[in-house]
């Protein structure tokens, strides 16, 4: 028969391991948490339609804020009566960080990488310790821009080179222009610890052949925006695709690259940037609300004629 110590130290093994929305592990994994703090602007900033308010208005005691893993744990933060914001996160893991208003989602907070890069809503945090300073959030809309780019003050292989500038940031051989994400999901497949992807040796593309789409002889769409199968995303937000190739305009149209829904296919406006290495789609009408989109590639070919490999995700709207 069970004595009563051992049961304490059963259910205190047992609680240790369990999944939780608290807790990615801290100290006690081996992490050391790091203090992430800032404000949301007071006043200056629009909320998204759906809401019709402005921070001057809002109770920030409402606010939290959720940042959550590529394995989908979650550690929440709180915003005080003065909304100023702190959260805890052990470092050396990326990050999606969102806001939420009386647990709807509010915004989604977006960093830039890089200068060749799209904006993501990825942070990774690096080895140090000292808390990090985003300043003020100003939220527009469904995304929240930091006041101070932390990829300006991150160091993930601690080369002295901060992340933005560095074309290399986790020293890992392949340049960040190169850097894939197979299931689109936001997070770099070196920073996803819980990829859906089975890429095989011959297809994976190393970098080292970037000029022919990619050592399988097919052009790769590197990262995405909005990320696959997202949640809340603005009726108004662009999508935008970053390639492995430089993309033949002609081939980028409404017939290579659609949106489509159960009841709603959406024409686009299409332009081509960073040496055609960057594809945006402005809908020329807004997403239709609570409603589930899938982009489609499909014909899009790069500059040498190889072709770009067919890709789909999906997202949601609010």
């Amino acid at each position: 028969m069970l004595n009563k110590l051992s049961i304490i130290l059963m259910l205190l093994f047992a609680f240790s391991h369990c999944g939780g929305s608290s807790s990615l592990g801290g100290t006690e994994a081996g992490n050391p948490d790091r203090l992430v703090f800032g404000t949301a602007a007071s006043s200056t900033a629009n909320l998204n339609s759906d809401t019709n308010l402005s921070l001057a208005t809002l109770d920030c005691a409402n606010l939290t804020i959720i940042a959550t893993n590529s394995q989908g744990q979650q550690v929440t933060g709180t915003f005080d009566s003065s909304c100023a914001f702190e959260i805890n996160l052990p470092i050396s893991r990326a990050y999606q960080i969102r806001v939420l208003q009386n647990s709807a989602e509010l915004a989604e907070l977006r960093f830039q990488r890089g200068v060749t890069q799209l904006q993501t809503n990825i942070l990774y945090l690096d080895s140090a310790t000292t808390a990090l300073n985003l300043g003020t959030l100003q939220i527009s809309g469904s995304i929240a821009t930091p006041e101070f780019e932390p990829y300006e003050r991150l160091d993930q292989d601690g080369d002295g080179i901060f992340d933005f500038d560095d074309s290399d940031d986790d020293d890992d051989g392949i340049s960040d222009d190169e850097e894939t994400d197979c299931d689109l999901d936001g997070f770099f497949d070196d920073e996803d610890e819980d990829d859906s992807c089975d890429v095989s040796s011959d297809s994976e593309d190393d970098g080292s052949d970037s000029d022919s789409g990619g050592l399988s002889g097919q052009g790769q769409v590197l990262e995405v925006t909005p990320r696959n199968n997202q949640t809340d995303v603005d009726v108004e937000r662009d999508i935008e695709i970053r390639f492995d190739c430089a993309v033949d305009d002609s081939t980028v149209d409404s017939s290579t690259i659609t949106i489509e829904s159960d009841t709603d296919d959406v024409e686009c406006s299409f332009e081509i940037e960073n040496e055609n290495t960057r594809v945006s789609c402005e809908p020329e009408e807004d997403f239709l609300s609570s409603t589930t989109y899938t982009v489609t590639v499909d014909g899009v070919q790069c500059e040498n004629g190889n072709e770009v490999e067919i890709t789909e995700w999906s997202f949601t709207t609010q």
